[in-house]
């Protein structure tokens, strides 16, 4: 049987990375219908960050 993965958690850094990128683009305030499109902006701009760990961020797992 094969051991299931861990769940990552996230560096005290990164965090502070993705909650300024959230203020920065504010998914919370979009239009209905646009909001994963933000996240979406949200999560390249911290996967192309050389800081941020994680290349293969997407808006569904921010």
């Amino acid at each position: 049987m094969q051991t299931p993965n861990k769940r990552r958690l996230y560096t005290e850094q990164e965090d502070i990375m993705l909650f300024r990128q959230v203020n920065a683009e504010r998914p919370f305030e979009t239009k209905k219908g646009e909001v994963m499109k933000v996240w979406g902006l949200v999560a390249r701009a911290l996967a192309d960050h050389e800081d941020f760990a994680r290349p293969q961020f997407d808006p569904k797992k921010a």
